[in-house]
């Protein structure tokens, strides 16, 4: 506790008190009636239906005696688009329309009564005759009470959750706004006040993670918004949630007493320990394959075992889930026949680099391709760093503070004084004449 005294100190701790309306939570209480469920389901059938959609092109006629000629040529797969221009009209393509999307209800009963790959007969439209070439057929999808259930169900439960929260929170408020303190208030209205803490102003308690109900919004109001003993008012976050909060205790910044986090301190006690113990062991292991002893000999009089990782690359190494970074990192750094110490998984390792061979050429040559662009970017970077610095050490700079004033349009009158420096004319000239009284037209800003 003396040697980390300072790492152990917890900082501000507050025990708080909350009742939370919240909709989300209240939903799966909710009990629905079938009967609703099922009313819902009728007035909504249409919408949750998926209506059958059509692939069709419409060639306008400008004389129904092109009709048989137009239909002959799209019946032998003629592109519409060049049918349309030889007789002077666009044609209008529906891609994937639901019947309501087809303006013309002629040309929507017609298109809609035909097969894929149907060209119809002379078609007689609202606005005058077509034909038409149905290519594809999407088919609809009748909607059933089965299937909508659960996510009708759903929906009800979240809105007779949203008016029970308001529900509460309203009995809630009208009590505390009587006077009744929380607890009081929160009996009075049927809802349950949830202790707290001490926690940090993360919601971190000493015991663990936080707390789950907390939310920012009730965290800012716990630490930033009241004192120990206040209470909120109700403060809606959202449609169908809201919170109050009570401070209970807050307690300052403190290292803790021993009795308080003994068991936490002995699990570090005892760690750093074995670190320790773990460093003194691989240091003496390290010393003696330095020395040239043999590794197996080494295993077996310390209870360890030789492994050997071949082949190992930069690629390989970053997916390699038994060599810790320190490892790998003595791995890369070392020279062959030099050894190393780092972490593996489950303790530490002392290991010794026995050969480094060239890679592929062509993969290496991959690489350098890929990176070419970075690396160019890095470079001409560094020259146009170098080429300002050297401009501001070698060309002469000079500045025209009135004429840069002109140019960005700069009233001077309007500057603040520099401390200590004389009155301008315009300054002393505008102090002299003072702001316009109401009515008058001040200066331009």
């Amino acid at each position: 506790m003396r040697d980390h005294a300072n790492d152990m100190r917890w900082p501000e701790l507050r025990t708080i008190s909350v009742v939370r309306f919240s909709a989300a939570a209240l939903a799966p209480t909710m009990t629905v009636d079938p009967a609703a469920v099922e009313r819902e389901f009728n007035f909504r059938r249409d919408t949750l239906s998926t209506p059958e959609k059509r692939t069709f092109v419409q060639i306008p006629l400008r004389q129904p005696t092109q009709a048989a000629d137009v239909a002959a040529r799209l019946g032998r797969g003629e592109d519409p688009a060049a049918i349309a221009r030889s007789i002077g009209v666009d044609p209008i393509v529906y891609t994937d329309r639901p019947r309501s999307a087809v303006t013309d209800a002629r040309i929507a009963a017609a298109a809609f009564a035909m097969t894929a790959g149907q060209t119809s007969g002379l078609v007689q439209g609202d606005v005058g005759p077509a034909i038409l070439r149905v290519t594809a057929i999407t088919p609809g999808h009748e909607a059933t009470l089965a299937e909508s259930r659960a996510s009708i169900e759903n929906q009800l439960k979240a809105q007779m959750a949203e008016q029970r929260a308001y529900a509460l929170s309203e009995a809630y408020d009208r009590a505390h706004s009587g006077g009744a303190n929380m607890a009081i208030a929160a009996q009075q209205a049927g809802a349950t006040v949830v202790s707290i803490g001490p926690m940090a102003a993360n919601g971190q308690t000493i015991n663990g993670p936080p707390n789950p109900i907390l939310t920012p919004q009730i965290l800012q109001t716990a630490f930033h918004d009241l004192s120990q003993g206040q209470e909120s008012d109700v403060i809606e976050v959202g449609r169908g949630e809201s919170y109050a909060v009570r401070v209970e205790r807050v307690d300052a910044p403190h290292v803790p007493a021993l009795s308080e986090v003994h068991d936490l301190v002995m699990r570090q006690y005892v760690m750093q320990g074995m670190a320790g113990e773990l460093r003194t062991r691989i240091n003496a292991i390290q010393a003696r394959m330095d020395h040239g002893e043999n590794l197996q000999t080494i295993a077996s009089s310390s209870g360890g075992q030789v492994g050997h990782v071949a082949g190992i690359t930069l690629a390989t190494a970053q997916t390699n889930q038994t060599l810790g970074r320190t490892f790998l990192a003595g791995i890369f750094g070392a020279h062959v026949g030099e050894s190393f110490v780092g972490e593996v998984h489950g303790g530490v390792a002392a290991g010794k680099l026995t050969a480094i061979r060239i890679g592929d050429l062509s993969t290496i040559a991959r690489m350098i391709e890929q990176s070419r662009e970075q690396v160019s970017h890095q470079v001409f970077g560094s020259i146009a760093e170098m080429a300002q610095d050297w401009a501001k050490s070698h060309l002469p700079v000079h500045t025209d503070i009135d004429r840069a004033r002109q140019v960005l349009n700069i009233d001077a009158t309007q500057l603040p004084a520099q401390p200590g420096a004389p009155a301008t004319p315009a300054a002393a000239n505008s102090a002299a004449h003072p702001a316009p009284a109401a009515g008058q037209r001040p200066l331009a800003q």
